[in-house]
């Protein structure tokens, strides 16, 4: 009886491929989070902030001054208020999971004088933050 073997090559082909494929998978120890975050990249007007402690909301369009933050890819963080730097600082990102399992994600800055801030974007253009400790602010930014 003679065997066939003209499916050999393809068949060991495929198992070849298979392995190499298995073999590259990702380096989990990048400490860059693994969703992307790069959205928030930019510059954000101030629309709202929300003081927790007292539910209080106050509205850009309700006061006397502008607010701006920039953020950039090479980790500086910049809040202006009325033209003048609020607070300056790097920045690093950390991925994180709320209680409920929705991931998000939090600058941690370098400058300890302000607190960490966890934020997420709602599309593209409107971001929001907040301030990662008990009875603290939450902010509202739109895309410049």
């Amino acid at each position: 009886m003679k065997m066939n073997f003209r499916f050999l090559k393809p068949l060991l082909w495929v198992f070849a491929f298979a392995i190499v494929f298995v073999a590259c998978d990702k380096d989990d120890s990048d400490p860059v989070p693994a969703l992307p975050y790069e959205d928030v990249f930019g510059s954000w007007s101030w629309l709202s902030t929300t003081i927790h402690e007292t539910d209080e909301v106050i509205e850009a369009d309700s006061v006397d001054y502008s607010q701006t933050l920039e953020v950039t890819s090479s980790g500086k963080y910049t809040w202006t208020r009325a033209d003048s730097v609020l607070f300056e600082s790097d920045y690093t990102v950390k991925e994180d999971t709320t209680s409920t399992g929705e991931d998000l994600f939090v600058f941690q800055f370098t400058d300890t004088t302000m607190v960490d801030q966890s934020f997420y974007l709602k599309g593209k253009d409107t971001l929001y933050l907040d301030e990662e400790c008990e009875n603290c602010e939450s902010h509202i930014f739109v895309r410049k």
